[in-house]
């Protein structure tokens, strides 16, 4: 719950401050995005350090099904997951909120024509994605260790499905994300670890040569 908090916190200030001036420019506001991660990272490490920090007590132990052990934490973790995914679905699918923001990411204007008042619109879905941010940074965190730069790769993984499921696709970013996976996983046991990573972002390139809009975004 802190790390929603102050997560959601730090959206809110850095939305008020930069992201406000960048609506129009998606360029402008990915450098800004990557420019505050740098600016993150730096102030943890200076006000705290960069070693590691385990939290595996957390919720230790693990539960046995026959052969199969499965940890405690990573299954509280999988439940909160789902919940989280199928509570924004349906709140973007069957409220006025939710369809107030498919029509401003359509068209803003016409959204604020018909009543939206987009700035509060605004500030709403940057409270609610930050804070989901720090929900995910402290379920990894629960899951692994706490370190300042323990987010890098997952923004990097994050673009991709996102991008590979279709932009403005809430379900196709998250098919994305486990197609990601499953290649990457895949590609790890008949081709050497080291460029895991690399399989992932082939496939990609691939996909949006035949598929700009990606596997499940709009043409």
């Amino acid at each position: 719950v802190p790390a929603c908090l102050i997560a959601a916190a730090a959206g809110y200030l850095s939305n008020k401050a930069f992201f406000r001036f960048t609506r129009n420019n998606l360029v402008n506001g990915l450098l800004v995005s990557i420019g505050l991660i740098s600016v993150f990272e730096s102030a943890s490490m200076l006000l705290w350090t960069a070693t590691p920090v385990e939290m595996h007590f957390v919720l230790p132990g693990a539960l046995r099904l026959g052969d199969i052990s499965l940890p405690k934490m990573k299954l509280v973790v999988f439940a909160v997951i789902v919940v989280v995914i199928v509570a924004t679905y349906l709140a973007l699918a069957r409220t006025w909120l939710g369809r107030a923001a498919y029509a401003y990411a359509q068209n803003p204007e016409a959204a604020m024509l018909m009543g939206v008042h987009t700035p509060r619109l605004e500030t709403a879905v940057m409270l609610y994605s930050t804070g989901l941010a720090g929900l995910g940074g402290a379920l990894y965190a629960s899951l692994y260790s706490l370190e300042p730069a323990m987010g890098g790769v997952y923004v990097l993984k994050g673009m991709e499905a996102a991008i590979l499921g279709g932009i403005g696709s809430l379900m196709g970013s998250l098919w994305g994300g486990v197609i990601l996976g499953v290649i990457e996983g895949v590609g790890s046991i008949f081709l050497p670890t080291a460029f895991r990573d690399a399989y992932g972002l082939a496939v990609l390139v691939a996909i949006l040569l035949f598929r700009p809009s990606g596997l499940f975004g709009d043409e």
